[in-house]
Parts: structure tokens; sequence; C-alpha cells
């Protein structure tokens, strides 16, 4: 039996999608073993209004982990990309465009999303009071990108 190797790099703002194009054409039942290094680049961080509130980003502890298909925290990470194009969403505007789920479920969505790293979010000060405003991060594009929007 001959066994081969490729080894195949992508740079650029593309790089994800051509990767798993890539991926796509090969037979799983074929494939013995994927190996995976990925390289991100991240802005620097400077001080922010969550850093006053306790909440500092150099101590973020919150741990990266995946979703799963129909689930609240589908729904709402869905219903995020869909509002955040108008800039960062409040958890009201989440729990308004979430289709089947209840007020208390959406913002404990939002909460276990943020844990998760798939969300990040900064307290906002506006004539109603204080809230938390939301945007999806770039590993919470990448779950939509493996799951699909809901």
């Amino acid at each position: 039996m001959t066994k081969g190797t490729t080894s195949v790099e992508f740079e650029g703002p593309h790089s994800l999608q051509r990767a798993k194009d890539v991926l796509s054409s090969y037979d799983l039942g074929k494939v013995e073993r994927i190996s995976i290094e990925v390289e991100e680049t991240f802005e620097d961080e400077t001080k922010s209004s969550d850093e006053s509130s306790g909440e500092s980003k150099d101590d973020d502890d919150r741990e990266l982990k995946q979703i799963q298909p129909n689930t609240n925290h589908h729904k709402v990470l869905s219903a995020v990309k869909r509002l955040e194009d108008d800039g960062a969403v409040s958890g009201n505007e989440v729990y308004e465009k979430s289709e089947d789920i209840k007020e208390g479920s959406a913002f404990a969505s939002l909460s276990k999303l943020y844990q998760r790293r798939l969300l990040d979010r900064e307290r906002v000060n506006d004539g109603s009071g204080s809230h938390y405003v939301y945007e999806i991060t770039n590993y919470g594009e990448a779950e939509i990108d493996r799951i699909g929007l809901c």
C-alpha cells in the first residue's frame, strides 16, 4: 500500500475558506491523519470600559468551546450575526430577533457565548442605564461557518 503526504499552506483573508475547500475534496474513508495549525492576528487590546467594570482583557480566562446546532446558543449567535451589520447589539435586540427563545434563556445564552469566546461584550451607559452590547468574535464567525445560520 502506498502512502503519501501533502502539505498545504494558505495565507491571506480567504485562507480559512481555501483550507475548507481543500479538506472537503478528500475521501474521508482514506485519510488517516490531518494536522492543522492556525495562526491568527489580533489587534492589540488597549484599556477599555470593561476594565473599569472589573473585566480586564489581560486576565481573560474565558474558554473557547463549540456549540451544537439548533440550540438556544445557536439561535442567539445567529441573531447577533444577523443584527451586527449596524454595530454592536443589545441583549434586548437579540432577544427580539431570536425566535422561540424565552427572555431569560436569551440573556443566559449571551452570557455563555461570551464565556466561550464566541461573543465579545462591552458595557455601555445610555439614558436608560447601563447594559451590555455584543459583537461576534472571530471564533464566533468560525462557529457560524461550521454549523451555519439558524
